[in-house]
């Protein structure tokens, strides 16, 4: 006869939002606001301009990812109580 393990009941609120350790939302979130003044600014080579942008939409998509990551550990989390 299979015997099943009954679940364990292990703590989330200790463990990291994310996986990687050298992520930081609010240095990528200073670094985009940064990324957009510069590029408010009238006088500047156009290179410059292309790589900032490229940079920041980078930055973007990283804190989304991060976003959509913590919006699906919060769902989890609401589900498991909500039982």
């Amino acid at each position: 006869m299979l015997k099943l393990k009954p679940k364990s009941k292990k703590l989330y609120y200790n463990k990291p939002m994310s996986t990687a350790p050298s992520f930081d939302f609010q240095k990528l979130n200073a670094e985009l606001e940064q990324i957009l003044e510069e590029l408010q600014s009238e006088s500047m080579d156009i290179d410059k301009a292309i790589n900032l942008y490229e940079r920041g939409m980078y930055i973007v998509e990283q804190l989304q990812n991060y976003l959509k990551e913590a919006k699906n550990k919060v769902t989890k989390i609401k589900h498991k109580f909500d039982k």
